[in-house]
C-alpha cells in the first residue's frame, strides 16, 4: 500500500511539480534580463548625460 502511495506521489509531482517548478524558473529567468536591460539603458542614460555635462564645461 506504501508503495502505492509513493507512486502516485512520484507521478504527481513529475506531472505537476516539474512543468511548475520549470514555469516559474523560466518567469524568475525572465524577469530578471528585463532588469538586466533596465539597469543597462539607465547606466547608459547616466553616462550619456554626464558626457553632455562634460562637453558643455569644455566649450
Amino acid at each position: 500500500m506504501e508503495i502505492m502511495y509513493l507512486g502516485l506521489f512520484l507521478t504527481l509531482f513529475l506531472y505537476i511539480g516539474v512543468p511548475i517548478l520549470v514555469l516559474i524558473s523560466v518567469i524568475k529567468v525572465v524577469d530578471w534580463q528585463v532588469e538586466q536591460i533596465r539597469q543597462r539603458k539607465l547606466r547608459y542614460e547616466y553616462y550619456e548625460k554626464k558626457s553632455q555635462k562634460e562637453k558643455g564645461n569644455l566649450d
